[in-house]
């Protein structure tokens, strides 16, 4: 029999309790790894959410990014549901799965219509000598056909072994197959913050759903003599929302099974503590030491967080009245951008500088955060276009579109019909793209 560690309590007494001095030395190990010297750069990349189609070569080739990530919706795009109960899987849509066509941007997350076909396209593409890599997630959306006063109605998440389950997997499997797809995978992402779209009392049925998936992954790459890596996520708001039983399932995975190389994070956060706070959350306090990485990242919390605020003086000298509110004035922006006439970058620049709260080299400071806990990529959306009729943000509403480097919504195109540098994000995104290639 061994001997129990000795471990000190708060109140200076003592307990025998080995778990929990070993717990303590994997912590302080964990810890010591982190404030040792990065071994490596997190390499910068694009996301496209579901709008893969909407790829421009020649804003990946000019942005210096070596990632490039979207996602497909599986239910959405791959599944039949029952009518009567729309919550309750039926089968495979096999057509969208072969579908090609056109590509239609305002289809891309009901049919999928090209989707895959853009990331094998992706693939070949170089950028300064090297390939792109990809990332692939697939969202899973448990909570299709489910009404907030009629929880009952919800199917959640099918039993491993029933048919619902099987064709979930299977529509999974020929997407991968359709056109050799899972051949021009670098990462493939199992689930897409799936703490807001699984049911809470699905934890454990999501844990079995997540191994059964990734067994048969591994299976199939084998097969297909494929490489990609499978990663497990993408969990966000992983401090605010630790004690979530989705969060903490997807954690026991990917601490728990040997084949899940790694996590996905979505940070998207009020401040840069915030995401301080996430990765420590996972790093230290739940002690994950595979590779991670974030495929949405932004402080999209911090301009939402400032949406009733008033513009005040600053927006007297541009003809805005002072109670006008930055939510409002954005509206208004967007309007004036669809009608092709977009605002001035130096006036959006000079909103941000007049307000106290804004970070500036925010984009920066963020990524050098990622370096400290040593993600592997991140991948930020890099394009918006402008979008007729124009976006309306209503109250509560995130405020998507003040992130995009590249931002025809706000700023339309310019002379070279290319999309128009977001002054508060541009310049930090060309920095950060340019030191990646000097290390």
């Amino acid at each position: 029999m061994r001997a129990a560690a000795v471990v000190p309590r708060p109140n200076g007494a003592i307990t025998a309790h080995p778990e929990a001095a070993l717990m303590r030395i994997a912590t302080i190990a964990l810890a010591l790894l982190l404030c040792a010297p990065v071994a490596r750069a997190t390499e910068l990349g694009a996301n496209y959410n579901q709008y893969l189609p909407d790829i421009y070569n020649g804003a990946l080739a000019r942005s210096g990014v070596k990632w490039v990530r979207g996602f497909v919706n599986v239910q959405r795009n791959y599944l039949t549901f029952d009518a009567p109960n729309p919550s309750v899987i039926t089968g495979v849509l096999g057509e969208n799965i072969a579908q090609t066509g056109d590509r239609v941007s305002g289809s891309a997350d009901i049919l999928a219509v090209q989707a895959a076909d853009k990331l094998i396209e992706v693939k070949g593409m170089t950028v300064r000598g090297e390939r792109l890599k990809t990332i692939l997630s697939l969202k899973t959306d448990f909570k299709v056909g489910c009404r907030d006063d009629a929880p009952k109605a919800c199917a959640g998440v099918p039993p491993v072994g029933t048919p619902q389950m099987r064709d979930l997997v299977s529509a999974i499997h020929d997407r991968l197959l359709a056109n050799n797809l899972g051949a021009y995978v670098d990462i493939l992402v199992v689930g897409n913050e799936p703490m807001f779209e699984t049911p809470v009392a699905d934890a454990v049925r999501y844990g079995e759903f997540l191994n059964l998936l990734v067994a048969e992954l591994v299976q199939l790459r084998t097969e297909q003599q494929w490489s990609f890596r499978i990663f497990a996520g993408a969990l966000n708001k992983a401090s605010t929302l630790r004690h979530d039983p989705i969060l903490a399932t997807v954690l026991d995975v990917v601490n728990g099974n040997p084949h899940v190389d790694g996590l996905d994070l979505h940070l998207h956060v009020d401040s840069i503590g915030e995401a301080h706070a996430d990765l420590d959350f996972v790093r230290i306090a739940k002690g994950v030491t595979k590779d991670i990485i974030t495929t949405e990242f932004s402080l999209v919390g911090l301009w939402t967080q400032k949406a009733d605020d008033p513009l005040g003086d600053w927006g007297r000298p541009y003809g805005y009245p002072p109670h006008t509110t930055f939510r409002d004035w954005l509206n208004l922006l967007l309007a004036r951008a669809g009608a092709g006439h977009p605002v001035p970058q130096a006036e959006f620049m000079s909103f941000f500088r007049s307000r106290y709260w804004y970070p500036e080299q925010w984009f920066t400071d963020f990524f050098d955060v990622l370096e400290r806990y040593q993600l592997l990529a991140a991948t930020y959306g890099l394009q918006s276009t402008p979008v007729v009729p124009p976006l309306q943000y209503k109250p509560g509403a995130l405020l998507w579109v003040v992130n995009f480097v590249w931002n025809g919504s706000l700023f339309g195109l310019g002379p070279d019909h290319f999309y128009v540098n977001n002054p508060i994000v541009a310049p930090e995104f060309a920095k950060v793209a340019a030191r990646q290639w000097a290390k």
